[in-house]
């Protein structure tokens, strides 16, 4: 009866650890899964067929002695066949020796096959005597033997291969190679003692090892995938954001451009039109005499002047994202910090070029405007309304300059 215990124990331990593979709840794109799978219901029936001998052997029924012999042996060349193509599927092997052990295996199964029929004629492989004694036959124990030589030349290609491999591919080498270890041992003990329940414990070791680095190592190997995805997602994010950068600078200035302003502007025109825009505050700017100084001294002395403009919006407006939309225009969107201290930060700004005014330097007109969520539905209207403020703005600086040429001819 112990004979048959450790077979139904085999079938317990199938159910609960492959609960996923029988439900057929794992990812079907792996195709040794489905290999596994067929192992694993093969084993199932073998367990039954071995438990089934075990009991019909200790009753002596002779009957159930020599049916259940049939199914085993048979059961035994089903799954080295299915084991060997498992092992290809899983290593991804290919080779002109997979193939040869694949065919060796198919061969072997059918002529074991062809036995077990003469087997009822003469008793090739085995025979139940009169007193129900299950008697081996001369070429039982070659069939085992030469499934043995199978998985060993499967190892030894297997454990090869492993060298030649990434250390993720050669985990899964390694898993086949050892499976196919336990399974020669429970072979060997087979033959040595014929009446003990090794192919039973064989059995469930290489399943226990196949679905622990077959398919438990899937999930690392899942994770690793997953992280290496996001590493190389990273780096192309990485990338664009340069190649954005790269696209949205304005190159004299090293400001933002036009087509960040763009950008800018229908990020904000969506959160407007979703009603999640709160507050925000535009401030236009336009370079005073920029035209006079590119025709009267040339372009080279207009980029500078363009320059040092830039310079002293970006650095009164440093929270707040400067765009270059012309060119002697300028834009900044205001908001939080700079949004709330839009009035100082304009004070200051106009300070700045009252005194340059003062000492004949360099001269940007500001105008501001902030947005009113229950009337404005869209980011033009404030633009509008900051670039009206700009020119009124530009005008009364003309008009000091005039008046501060005037009093310098007196």
């Amino acid at each position: 009866m112990s004979y048959s215990a450790f077979a139904i124990l085999g079938i317990v331990v199938h159910f609960i650890i492959n609960s996923e593979i029988f439900l057929k709840k794992t990812d079907e794109k792996f195709p040794f899964q489905r290999e596994y799978r067929k192992l694993l219901w093969i084993e199932i029936a073998f367990f039954l067929s071995d438990a089934f001998w075990g009991f019909a052997n200790y009753l002596h029924i002779s009957l159930g002695i020599y049916i259940s012999s049939v199914f085993v042996l048979y059961i035994i060349g089903l799954s080295v066949v299915v084991w060997v193509n498992l092992a290809a599927a899983y290593v991804s092997q290919k080779s002109p020796v997979v193939r040869f052990i694949k065919i060796l295996s198919s061969i072997i199964y059918f002529i074991q096959i062809t036995a077990l029929i003469i087997n009822f004629f003469s008793p090739i492989l085995f025979h139940i005597d009169e007193d129900g004694n299950y008697i081996q036959g001369p070429l039982r124990n070659t069939f085992i033997l030469l499934y043995a030589c199978v998985f060993l030349l499967a190892i030894i290609h297997t454990l090869y291969k492993s060298h030649q491999t990434s250390e993720c591919q050669r985990r899964r080498y390694l898993s086949i190679a050892f499976s196919g270890v336990c399974m020669i041992f429970a072979t060997v003990a087979k033959v040595l003692f014929p009446h003990g329940p090794f192919l039973a414990i064989g059995f469930m070791l290489a399943s226990c090892v196949i679905h622990s680095f077959v398919v438990e190592n899937k999930n690392a190997e899942y994770l690793m995938e997953l992280k290496e995805a996001l590493g190389r997602e990273a780096i192309q994010e990485q990338e664009l954001d340069i190649t954005r950068n790269l696209a949205f600078k304005d190159s004299l200035t090293g400001l933002k451009n036009k087509l960040a302003y763009i950008d800018a502007e229908n990020r904000i025109n969506y959160l407007i039109g979703q009603s999640k825009m709160n507050s925000f505050a535009i401030a236009v700017f336009d370079l005073n005499n920029l035209k006079k100084i590119n025709d009267s001294l040339g372009h080279e002395k207009g980029d500078d002047y363009i320059q040092k403009s830039a310079a002293l919006i970006a650095e009164i407006f440093h929270h707040s994202p400067v765009f270059r939309i012309g060119g002697d225009e300028f834009v900044a969107i205001l908001e939080n910090q700079d949004f709330t201290n839009r009035e100082k930060l304009a004070g200051d700004f106009n300070d700045v070029v009252n005194e340059n005014l003062s000492n004949d330097e360099y001269v940007v007109s500001i105008g501001l405007s902030e947005y009113n969520p229950v009337k404005d539905m869209r980011f033009e209207e404030v633009f509008f309304r900051a670039d009206k403020a700009m020119y009124k703005r530009k005008q009364e600086l003309k008009q000091k300059a005039l008046k501060l040429a005037s009093n310098n001819k007196k």
